[in-house]
């Protein structure tokens, strides 16, 4: 390892700072990480049948979006607007045939249609294959935001 000789009144360089293996660094860096909380819930089987309708929810409003997208695309040429599909799916929750969809939460069927919004994403930016649809049994896996809103 290379050597630094510095004057007593100089401040090394900031990469040469992060570099060194020092505990003051470790902690720094550690304090910026995100961290994620899992959780394995043993559901009584009334919760079990709201989990479940809350996935197929999920992967109905996923999988209706992902078709949106496609159908808009082959008929346009254009992307269709994260605001514009939320416009749709807050329409698609008051029509009789899917009016099942306003009985779940609002927050979870967003976050579906932001899952295939990054699915996208990926997708153009070269990080992931095209988004397909989502399948009852690739797992009910879902994310919720907090409580308070936040997230």
């Amino acid at each position: 390892m290379k050597a630094y000789h510095l004057p007593p009144d100089a401040q090394p360089p900031p990469v040469w700072r992060l570099s060194r293996p020092n505990v003051r660094a470790r902690i720094r860096r550690m304090d910026t990480r995100a961290l994620a909380q899992i959780y394995k819930l043993n559901p009584t089987t009334a919760q079990r049948v709201a989990f479940r309708r809350l996935t197929g929810c999920r992967r109905y409003v996923y999988n209706w979006a992902l078709a949106r997208r496609r159908e808009h695309y082959a008929a346009t040429g254009t992307h269709l607007s994260s605001a514009a599909l939320s416009r749709e799916l807050t329409a698609l929750k008051h029509h009789p045939d899917t009016a099942w969809l306003a009985e779940v939460d609002s927050q979870a069927l967003q976050q579906a249609l932001r899952d295939a919004d990054r699915a996208y994403a990926n997708f153009f930016a070269g990080r992931a294959g095209r988004p397909r649809f989502a399948s009852r049994h690739r797992g009910d896996r879902t994310a919720h935001p907090p409580a308070g809103g936040a997230g």
